[in-house]
């Protein structure tokens, strides 16, 4: 008997802003500069950006102790 495995059952795909509804307080927050509401698209470039450098590894080691919780 053939599964299902290795075929495509469902597609992630970023919503648009009119598509979604935002909370009143978030909008209240993006008015005040606080917050920027994302489009759902990245900059062409983004995967060429370069990356912060966590020489310690404490972006690894706090992620890690958060999964334990």
């Amino acid at each position: 008997m053939e599964g299902i495995r290795g075929k495509p059952i469902a597609k992630i795909v970023p919503l648009k802003r009119d598509e979604i509804k935002i909370s009143s307080h978030l909008l209240t927050l993006e008015r005040a500069g606080l917050v920027k509401i994302g489009t759902g698209k990245l900059p062409s470039d983004f995967w060429d950006i370069n990356r912060p450098k966590d020489k310690k590894g404490l972006a690894l080691a706090t992620l890690l102790r958060e999964r334990e919780v």
